[in-house]
């Protein structure tokens, strides 16, 4: 690739990135074009606001020295008063007091005010000057004023002992000033200074360049003119202009309270004016001011027109610019984008014609891509070539089995699919699918290891070949399972044969690692004569015919039918019933009576679980029970059954009725469910454990030992008892009682039902009592029936026995009114031996 670059000159795009970065920085200048246009259109809000504040305050400040002003001017007066009265004190031959000016008199403090009057009415501009009485009596006046006013101030003064101001407006705008006065003799007076503001509001006008007017509320015929819609009249104005078209105009457009909050801009023709509202008084009274905004609103426009310009002539600049600098990169990227896909569909050669070298004298980056991709083309040639010479291998291992090197589950359906799809042709013909598991194959790996079990998949699978035809398809579909294919059957007669060559076969022995072994098979078989079948039902159909064949007890095959399906139907019934049920608690409990045959009390119940359906009526177990154990319900109930009893055993206790243990039956599944223990105490925080008795099965102890006796201690530390029930009727041995935390024996009803006529059964259960009891054993009989039973039970120590002949069981419902009568222990006693119940009772006593 140097070679061919060595006489070009490379320009990077780094270059043309910064020229972009230039492009960028136009569009940020355009930005801020149009941020300025915007800023210049909110500017004039913000003004308003700004301008009201800052004239608000002028105004006050200016108010508030002429108000200083005015308190001055009394104390003027006050000190010339004083004065007069030092003069007269000294002709009369009085010792003025060295330590201060003397109080004045009434007298001498108005002819201060006779002497000062013309003065301050021609230079200070004073309106007037009121001296008031502490009875409100006017002393001395010089000027015209309303005296509502200096009514108010009368109020005010004295109550505060300070000069108080408030303006006034009626013939003119007056700031009022009351000032206390001490005379004399420590009489109290007020003196009221009265001056018109418009000299503060012309000074405003002045000092800001503004037009201000005055409005009052009210509608006196002198005023200059009346705002209708704000309720005031013009008391005073500064322009004409302001009095004649911009107050009219805006009392047209804006409200009073728009005014007195932000202002407004008002644009009238060529005219552009900012107009404010102050309140100068409680009465609402305001004070208008307008700004003439023209200039400054041309010097906007012209602001807003020149950033649009600069904002249009940086946008043109910064598309040329961006055009010319990216116009052949983009170009050149655009070929790529319709090129490389071409790559995917293997055309190499025309990848490189169309990205063949064409920089001229200077190359970038992009040109460098197109030598990279053409590099790429002919590396991606040559894989290409590899990849077709190891597609066969990789074909090959897709679809066949590495252990048994037959096709696999991805060939089996390809296979069925064509067998299925031939159909059409051979109307005449069926084919047939055989679902094959290995019996007990689980077990073989667990002991023997599972490259025993490998060896074993293979020789079956070598067996298999031996027996089909060529036009028949042989496959492992994974595990210890194998699917036959058989096409073109023409009598069904001939599966049946190859069926028992199947069987008999695998019933044949193997010898593997010096050990012979002999496996057997179960058989799933559907055969098919309809083209339209879907494979995915054929599988289905097959193996739910294999696992029929395994419930039928093994090395057997069976046929699929269409009770099947209705029989897997009712299943999801039953299973969405009974979930329903759960919901809906519809389950109850029947309460089986335990009796001690030592005394013949009744000393617990065993729990047994029935289904109240609302269309049915009583379902017993067995109807239900497998169903849920093949889910996670059986959790459910269980754990529904535990807490459930013991609330019932709590309610006898709280009713008088005695104390009782409750026995709770427990599936494998049950038992060894994580949530048990917490279960189990959770619902005994409330009352003794050894309230409740888990009874569960040899079954329990085969599933998982360890995990079993793991539950069963944690279950003796709550107080919990364990009951061994059917005992003697599984494959347990008897290292479990000495080894794990059994409490109770159950004897189960098939060998105490034959002592009446066996001397065998006899010797085994009292066997089986006699063992217990060395043990430390307790030891229940069930399914009691007959009094043999019951006197043959009593007179060899058996601990405790349920069954018919002393109790059925009884509804949860019925149970209190049951035991408050009586009943259930009177009828077990009447059956019990009489003899043997004293014989007993006197050997305790001893």
């Amino acid at each position: 690739m140097s070679s061919r670059l060595a006489d070009s000159k490379f320009i990077s795009l780094k270059f043309q990135v910064a020229s972009a970065f230039a492009l960028v920085a136009s569009l940020i200048v355009l930005v801020f074009a149009v941020a300025t246009y915007i800023w210049s259109a909110e500017r004039q809000d913000r003004y308003l606001e700004t301008e009201l504040n800052k004239y608000r305050t002028n105004f006050k400040q200016l108010i508030s020295m002429t108000g200083d002003g005015l308190v001055d001017v009394a104390d003027q007066i006050m000190l010339l008063a004083s004065t007069e009265s030092l003069a007269v004190s000294a002709a009369n031959h009085i010792a003025p007091d060295s330590a201060k000016v003397p109080d004045p008199d009434l007298t001498a403090l108005m002819r201060a005010i006779d002497l000062q009057w013309d003065n301050l009415n021609l230079f200070g501009q004073m309106d007037a000057i009121v001296l008031l009485g502490d009875r409100a009596e006017v002393l001395a006046q010089k000027g015209q004023v309303s005296m509502k006013p200096v009514t108010e101030l009368l109020e005010w003064v004295p109550q505060k002992s300070r000069p108080e101001s408030l303006i006034h407006c009626s013939d003119d705008c007056r700031l009022y000033i009351g000032v206390p006065i001490l005379l004399d003799g420590g009489t109290r007076y007020v003196m009221v200074i009265a001056q018109s503001i418009s000299d503060v509001v012309a000074a405003m006008g002045r000092s800001f360049g503004v037009e201000l007017a005055l409005a009052v509320v009210g509608t006196d015929p002198s005023y200059l003119g009346r705002l209708a819609n704000w309720n005031v009249g013009l008391m005073s104005s500064t322009s004409q202009v302001l009095t004649n078209e911009v107050l009219v105009f805006a009392n047209r457009s804006y409200s009073l309270k728009e005014l007195l909050s932000s202002g407004q801009q008002v644009l009238m023709k060529d005219k552009a004016w900012a107009l404010w509202a102050m309140e100068i008084n409680q009465l609402g009274d305001v004070l208008l001011v307008a700004s003439d905004l023209t200039e400054e609103q041309a010097s906007s426009k012209q602001l807003m027109l020149f950033s649009l310009l600069f904002a249009l002539l940086a946008g043109m600049l910064s598309v040329l610019v961006g055009v010319a600098l990216l116009w052949r990169p983009v170009q050149r990227i655009t070929l790529h984008n319709q090129t490389l896909p071409l790559l995917a569909d293997g055309e190499y050669e025309l990848v490189r014609n169309r990205l063949a070298p064409d920089h001229g004298s200077h190359f970038n980056e992009v040109d460098q891509l197109d030598i990279a991709t053409v590099d790429l083309s002919r590396r991606l040639e040559f894989l290409s070539r590899e990849v077709e010479l190891r597609t066969g291998e990789l074909e090959r291992l897709a679809m066949y089995d590495t252990l048994t090197h037959l096709p696999n589950r991805s060939l089996y359906v390809h296979e069925l699919r064509e067998a299925v799809s031939e159909l059409k042709d051979h109307p005449e013909e069926s084919i047939g699918l055989l679902f094959l598991d290995l019996d007990s194959f689980k077990r073989i790996n667990e002991t023997l290891g599972h490259m025993t079990g490998d060896h074993l998949l293979v020789q079956m699978a070598r067996r298999l070949e031996k027996l089909i035809s060529e036009k028949d398809t042989l496959c492992r579909l994974g595990g210890d399972e194998f699917a036959i294919i058989c096409r073109h059957l023409k009598d069904p007669d001939d599966i049946h044969i190859f069926l028992r060559k199947i069987l008999t076969e695998f019933r044949q022995p193997i010898e593997i690692d010096n050990r012979v072994l002999t496996i057997t098979a179960s058989i799933g078989v559907v055969c098919c004569d309809n083209p339209d079948s879907s494979p995915e039902d054929l599988t289905r159909q097959a193996d739910m015919a294999m696992y029929a064949a395994k419930e039928e007890g093994k090395n057997s095959f069976h046929f699929f039918n269409d009770q099947m399906l209705i029989d897997i139907s009712k299943a999801l019934e039953l299973e969405s019933a009974l979930q329903t049920a759960l919901d809906n608690e519809e389950f109850c409990l029947f309460l089986q009576p335990k009796y001690r045959l030592d005394s013949g009390d009744l000393d617990s119940f065993e729990a047994l679980v029935r289904w109240r359906h609302p269309e049915k009526g009583l379902i017993m177990p067995n109807h239900f029970i497998p169903q849920m154990e093949q889910g996670e319900m059986i959790f459910q109930l269980g754990r529904w059954v535990i807490s459930h009893g013991l609330n019932i055993i709590r309610g006898l206790e709280r009713a008088g009725l005695g104390s009782y243990k409750l026995a709770v039956n427990l599936s494998a599944r049950q038992f060894c469910d994580d949530k048990l223990v917490d279960h189990l105490q959770a619902c005994l925080q409330d009352m003794p454990g050894d309230r409740l008795e888990l009874e569960i099965t040899e079954n329990v102890l085969i599933h998982n030992s360890e995990l079993a006796a793991s539950v069963m201690k944690q279950a003796n530390n709550l107080g919990v008892t364990v009951a061994l029930d059917d005992f003697g009727t599984g494959y347990s041995s008897l290292s479990y009682l000495r080894q794990l935390p059994v409490d109770v024996i159950k004897l189960d009803r098939s060998f105490i039902a034959p002592t009446n006529e066996s001397e065998e059964s006899r010797h085994i259960v009292t066997s089986v009592i006699d063992l217990a009891h060395k043990l430390n054993k307790y030891v229940v009989a069930e399914g009691i029936e007959t009094k043999e039973h019951l006197l043959f039970l009593q007179e060899h120590q058996c601990d405790s026995a349920q069954g018919f002949l002393l109790s059925r069981p009884i509804d949860e419902d019925e149970l209190p009114d049951v035991l408050a009568k009586g009943d259930v222990q009177q009828m077990a006693k009447s059956h019990l031996n009489a003899d043997v119940l004293t014989i007993l009772t006197e050997d305790e006593n001893v």
